[in-house]
């Protein structure tokens, strides 16, 4: 997807053999859930759905999303994330709509992601914004043991 606007990234495929999308310079996820979430995502990679954000050299934001192995009419948004410092730009938006769009050109009829409600980026207000409508919501509790 080409911007229109020259200050704003242009969207491409993205794939783990590029040496730009193994760089990945945006955040990384601490140990924990996440961290094995990613490795599992990688392992079993179908990239021809990654789209990645791009000003000049530098990626600045990633759709990734995969076709269910089990269910090809299912597409799911595994992980979108846009730098820091290029946040509340509409750069998330299109390239979740861009990845919406190549899940569909694969045979997806639905498409699902997971987050949370207490996301402190409100991410949830994009994905109702496009469409998507809550389905459940998981409580997580903790207590510190100090």
């Amino acid at each position: 997807m080409k911007s229109k606007n020259p200050a704003l990234p242009v969207s491409r495929p993205s794939t783990p053999s590029r040496p730009q999308a193994r760089r990945h310079p945006l955040p990384r996820p601490g140990p924990g859930h996440w961290h094995r979430r990613r490795q599992h995502l990688l392992d079993n990679a179908d990239p021809t759905c990654w789209r990645a954000a791009w000003i000049g050299q530098d990626m600045v934001g990633v759709a990734l999303c995969s076709i269910r192995r089990h269910d090809r009419t299912v597409g799911e948004v595994e992980e979108l994330s846009v730098r820091t410092d290029r946040q509340r730009l509409g750069i998330g938006r299109a390239l979740l709509l861009d990845g919406l769009r190549s899940l569909r050109e694969q045979g997806a009829t639905t498409a699902r992601l997971i987050t949370g409600t207490a996301n402190p980026h409100r991410s949830y207000d994009l994905y109702e914004s496009v469409g998507f409508g809550r389905q459940n919501e998981y409580v997580r509790y903790r207590k510190p043991l100090a």
